[in-house]
């Protein structure tokens, strides 16, 4: 499911695809097992996670055991009604008066405690820590935690308190993490202590767990100490965090300190691996806090542009970029500021520009990989325009090497394409290229080099190995949920079988293109009947082969002026 997140422009329209090969994987989900989510009202912000959520309870044989502080949208009155889904609240939640009084038996002042408490399990919870601490029973019961929480804090000395109140800070507390902040020796007595005091629970690992009231309070009191130290310790905690990619605990700290400095740290060092990962929402949801704190920087106008990029809003992304590059100055992200203007323009259809933005990236690259991306930007434009120094860029994108087998299957991808483009023949050695598939992780450019492959092989009359390509291809594209795969897929696998004369199995993947996709793109129903009216010559129905050809010219050549019919080598296969 990782690989299919680095496959996606728009993971969001995905959800209900992801939830499907998650649900696959959990099919052996023992009967006894629990599947926990916490805090779930952060992941009911957004329609995506919900309908994630949703469509996993439906589809896979797992118990679900949610906490929220809203209602789920799909935990309807229906499913409350007929059991399916139990609704614990907090009126079941609070403890009744038999329940505190066991809890508190140690306290001869529980009844009175357990009247002013209202079944608050935090608040009983904490007294039952502090069995020798007197009541100030003429307190409001909303007093009643601050008041235990100071009670649980006595048994601590001064260095201890401050040391808890900086720890509070920290969104998961680890030996590593206090390590960090306090010193070995500091963080080793400290979580000694706490964890001695009930303060503090050993968890799996080294992790230990706070309670989050009792974290509230400590992050309070820490603030009202001194804001210079507060500000010093969210620093030193986000460095930790930073240095360790623990990247949702330094966004949760983001949000919580609200530290515009910090921010700014995270999302120069997060927006790229977060973007790998195809945690598009994340990546946004760091964009939005930025412009709540009212953060601006080149840097930021490069991120949003990449987040529009994959929503595809290509023209805003193009813009975004282009300010982006009037304030950048490392060389390595002016590249892919050019680089994600110009794959804007190309995915509008402006490949003059796209070329244009290429190439400047070109000219200002300085490392390998930049470079590698430049100039496969070129040679897409220059592919798509038809312009003669194609096999020139390629050559350049050649000589720079690779440095991973997805670099050297590009590579391998634009000689083939060259070849078919020009006529040319195709240097054997290109054949090598397949044994390095394996070792490549996105199924996108194994798609993209399996397309061409299969086309060069039907190209060169190897037709069976025309038909196993195929067959890899749509095992990838099954795995992966590649949809937008299958209509190619299907069309260079009937051209395969017309070359075995295997008419049936060639009209039969046809049949499988998915008609309201070939419906919908030029390129893919032109090609669909053009391969249709090719089986029927070959096996000798002149008839049937006038009769397509007749409903061919008909719909491509219609009254209105006709479009640009647009190369899927173009926007889908070339771009990977």
């Amino acid at each position: 499911m990782r690989q299919r997140l680095r496959a996606t422009d728009r993971p969001e329209e995905d959800a209900q695809i992801l939830a499907e090969m998650l649900a696959e994987d959990l099919a052996d989900w023992p009967e006894d097992a629990w599947l926990a989510i916490d805090d779930y009202h952060f992941a009911s912000n957004a329609l995506a996670p919900e309908a994630f959520v949703c469509a996993l309870a439906e589809l896979a044989p797992i118990r679900l055991l949610i906490a929220t502080r809203r209602r789920p949208s799909w935990a309807t009155a229906r499913l409350r009604l007929y059991g399916t889904i139990l609704e614990v609240d907090r009126t079941l939640l609070a403890m009744n008066d038999r329940e505190a009084l066991s809890v508190l038996s140690q306290r001869g002042d529980a009844p009175k405690l357990v009247d002013q408490a209202s079944g608050w399990p935090a608040v009983i919870g904490l007294a039952a820590l502090t069995v020798q601490s007197r009541i100030p029973f003429d307190d409001v019961p909303s007093a009643l935690y601050d008041y235990f929480a100071e009670e649980l804090l006595q048994g601590s000395d001064r260095d201890t308190q401050l040391a808890l109140c900086r720890l509070a800070v920290a969104p998961s507390i680890t030996a590593a993490s206090a390590s960090h902040l306090l010193g070995p020796a500091a963080a080793h007595n400290v979580l000694e202590q706490s964890v001695s005091a009930g303060i503090l629970l050993p968890q799996r690992g080294d992790e230990f767990e706070l309670h989050p009231l009792l974290r509230a309070f400590l992050q309070e009191r820490l603030e009202k100490l001194d804001e210079n130290l507060m500000a010093s310790t969210v620093k030193r905690v986000g460095e930790f965090l930073l240095d360790h990619r623990r990247w949702d605990d330094a966004l949760s700290l983001a949000q919580k300190s609200q530290d515009p400095t910090f921010l700014g740290d995270l999302i120069a060092s997060a927006w790229e691996p977060i973007l790998d990962e195809g945690r598009l929402a994340t990546l946004s949801r760091l964009a939005e806090l930025a412009q709540e704190l009212r953060l601006r920087s080149p840097l930021l106008d490069l991120v949003e542009a990449e987040i529009a990029f994959r929503q595809a809003s290509y023209r805003k992304a193009e813009t975004l970029a282009s300010e982006a590059i009037r304030g950048l100055e490392s060389h390595h992200l002016l590249v892919r500021a050019h680089t994600r203007a110009g794959q804007s323009a190309h995915f509008e259809g402006r490949e003059v520009d796209a070329l244009e933005h290429h190439r400047r990236a070109q000219s200002i690259a300085r490392y390998a990989s930049d470079k590698r991306e430049a100039l496969w930007g070129e040679f897409v434009c220059a592919i798509e325009l038809e312009h003669a120094e194609c096999a020139e860029v390629l050559t350049k994108l050649e000589a720079l090497g690779s440095d991973t087998a997805a670099d050297a299957i590009r590579i391998a991808n634009g000689r083939m394409l060259s070849a078919i483009r020009d006529g040319s023949g195709i240097d054997p050695e290109l054949f090598s290229a397949v044994h390095r598939l394996p070792r490549v992780d996105d199924p996108l450019v194994r798609s993209s080099f399996l397309q061409i492959w299969s086309c060069v092989l039907t190209w060169t009359g190897r037709y069976a190995e025309a038909v196993d390509a195929t067959d890899q291809q749509l095992r990838d594209a099954e795995q992966y949920r590649l949809a937008f795969v299958l209509p190619y897929t299907h069309i260079r696998r009937a051209i395969a079988f017309r070359g075995l004369r295997r008419f049936r199995d060639a009209l039969d993947s046809l049949t499988k293109a998915r008609p309201e996709q070939v419906a919908k793109d030029d390129y893919v129903g032109l090609a669909a009947r053009s391969t249709r009216i090719g089986i029927y010559l070959a096996r000798g129905d002149v008839g049937a082969a006038l009769g397509g050809a007749s409903e061919t010219t008909s719909e491509t050549h219609p009254k209105s002026a006709p479009r640009r019919l647009k190369n899927p080598a173009g926007a889908r296969w070339m771009r990977t």
